[in-house]
């Protein structure tokens, strides 16, 4: 038996996840979660999708930005910059805004972290009209 301390917490966290990460991604990150440790993925859906994010006082596109963000700063966890990029604009932001949010973090967190999230986001920005690039 997985934990589960809160069943409502737990249904808004599956569906907060649903919305930022759609079908098919969201079903991946889920078996990859669970295969860790079913306990720390429903930990993960209940208090940080359902409880933190499913808080009232920030839109789903801002908390997004933010997470992204604090990724971007502890420069280890690339794939979590790629995924939360794409939550980003699944919750409303738009490309411009994700490369100006990680371009703000120069001062705070330096150039390395900066181009490091640049670089692996590359494709991200190309898959358009490639306008964010020399932007």
């Amino acid at each position: 038996m997985t934990f589960s301390s809160n069943p409502e917490l737990k249904k808004r966290g599956d569906e907060i996840f649903k919305e930022l990460y759609g079908g098919s991604i969201a079903d991946k990150m889920h078996e990859e979660y669970a295969k860790k440790s079913p306990d720390f993925h429903q930990m993960s859906v209940e208090w940080c999708q359902g409880g933190l994010i499913g808080r009232p006082g920030l839109d789903l596109k801002s908390r997004e930005l933010v997470i992204l963000a604090a990724c971007v700063i502890d420069g280890r966890v690339q794939d979590a910059v790629v995924a939360h990029a794409y939550a980003c604009i699944r919750a409303g932001a738009n490309k411009r805004e994700v490369y100006e949010t990680i371009l703000m973090l120069i001062w705070y967190a330096g150039a390395a972290p900066v181009s490091i999230a640049l670089s692996t986001l590359q494709e991200f920005f190309d898959d358009d009209d490639g306008s964010m690039k020399g932007a």
